[in-house]
């Protein structure tokens, strides 16, 4: 097998502008529960190169119970979707 990488996806760095217009919406939606600063994170697609080119913003989607054990990240093979979740996802987006 042959592999090979380089520097193909850049840091995504979300607009602070966009991003504190949408924070403000889902505090007021969710009154601040749940709407947490993530921090820096190695995760990054796409998305990074589109908001290079227009500003923006990237969120998370939560949907684990933390009350059931530490979060997992998504693509892990313990990873258990806690479809409550989506109750939230719901409110978010109608914001």
């Amino acid at each position: 097998m042959d592999v090979s990488w380089g520097a193909d996806c850049p840091a995504l760095v979300c607009d602070p502008r966009p991003t504190g217009v949408i924070r403000a919406a889902l505090e007021t939606a969710f009154s601040g529960e749940g709407v947490v600063d993530a921090g820096a994170s190695t995760a990054s697609d796409d998305v990074a190169r589109f908001l290079q080119a227009v500003p923006g913003c990237y969120i998370r989607v939560g949907a684990t119970d933390l009350t059931a054990g530490p979060a997992i990240p998504h693509h892990h093979q313990l990873f258990d979707l806690d479809e409550r979740g989506w109750l939230s996802e719901r409110k978010r987006w109608s914001a």
